[in-house]
């Protein structure tokens, strides 16, 4: 097979803008954002994120599953995202969202990879930040405050990123596991 490589300028400030850049040189109706960190997301799960951009249901999507631990819940380099009913994010975090006093309510995970439908790609790079992306180190909130909206599908799959040394020993363990 072969591929084009397409190499971006330093200016882009996050993996959004990059692939918005390489967008740009590239005639295609949608283009899914998957970043070296997340190398266990699993095919059926992007084949999904695909099918909602190219049947015009979406123009951002993204993908979370549900955390059953506490630890995780805790952790800020587990981002935590708030869908509402209609199935779009409300609000990602760092920190523990929702707040659950008293009922049990699943407190969802965010997977970063993304799909964009080519248009809405285009728009990533110009538009304005309130500084919420830049607190919370989240580029999907520039997207929400600028009235994109993501839509938030279930994972098929668990995977994790890899955010910290810990990270990368597990994802190690977990593919020599299966070797």
């Amino acid at each position: 097979m072969n591929y084009e490589v397409i190499r971006t300028s330093p200016s882009c400030k996050t993996g959004s803008e990059r692939c918005a850049e390489a967008a740009q040189q590239i005639d295609c109706t949608a283009v899914l954002d998957i970043q070296g960190d997340w190398p266990e997301v699993d095919a059926d799960d992007l084949e999904a994120l695909a099918a909602q951009l190219l049947s015009g249901e979406s123009t951002c999507n993204t993908l979370a599953s549900e955390i059953v631990d506490e630890t995780s819940i805790q952790n800020p380099n587990v981002v935590k995202v708030v869908r509402g009913g209609n199935g779009k994010a409300m609000y990602f975090s760092r920190q523990p969202i929702p707040f659950v006093k008293d009922a049990h309510f699943p407190i969802l995970r965010h997977i970063g990879v993304y799909g964009f439908a080519r248009n809405t790609l285009l728009r990533i790079p110009s538009l304005p930040s309130s500084g919420l992306a830049e607190a919370e180190s989240l580029e999907q909130l520039r997207f929400l405050e600028n009235d994109i909206s993501i839509h938030v599908l279930d994972a098929k799959g668990n995977p994790w990123g890899i955010e910290t040394r810990e990270d990368y020993d597990s994802y190690l363990q977990r593919l020599t596991a299966s070797a």
